[in-house]
């Protein structure tokens, strides 16, 4: 065993305790302590640049705060994506009473189509369910692409205003 692994295994006997403390008042999980603790050796042994008794110590602790800075980051950003994704499915809801809604929403919203002029009814039909843009809708209505625009415009917004009044 050459120099520096012998003043490896002394800081080991040394800070292991210590590192281990301060590891677990941040993570405040033991398993993780204790593997942050050996992962501060670990590196150790891994360096590359030669360890004195004068700069052992020093070295130990950097490389603990490096790790644990490192941990730390790592577990925030996974509880933030964690928060994302929990968010996003909050938008994305899938279950019976989302269900129910939207069938209760459709339901009015047909319900309201069915009081507009007959034109706009068709022109709102053709855009909404039909999925037709104002050009079709036009030639299949035989009007100009402005007139079949402007009764989509109109049937949209009483429909938006109708069914916020309900809502």
């Amino acid at each position: 065993m050459n120099d520096s692994h012998t003043l490896i295994a002394d800081a080991y006997r040394t800070h292991k305790t210590s590192l281990f403390h301060y590891f677990l008042k941040y993570t405040e999980d033991k398993a993780v302590a204790e593997d942050l603790t050996q992962d501060v050796f670990l590196r150790m042994l891994e360096w590359k640049q030669e360890i004195s008794t004068l700069t052992v110590k020093n070295l130990v602790f950097r490389i603990a705060r490096n790790l644990l800075c490192d941990y730390l980051r790592r577990l925030y950003v996974k509880r933030d994506s964690y928060s994302h994704v929990a968010d996003s499915s909050l938008l994305y809801d899938t279950t019976t009473e989302s269900a129910i809604i939207a069938a209760d929403l459709y339901r009015l919203e047909c319900r309201i189509v069915a009081g507009l002029s007959p034109r706009r009814h068709q022109a709102y039909t053709l855009s909404r369910f039909g999925g037709k843009d104002s050009s079709e809708i036009a030639e299949l209505m035989g009007l100009s692409r402005r007139t079949a625009e402007n009764n989509i415009f109109i049937s949209r917004k009483i429909v938006r205003k109708l069914l916020r009044s309900c809502c």
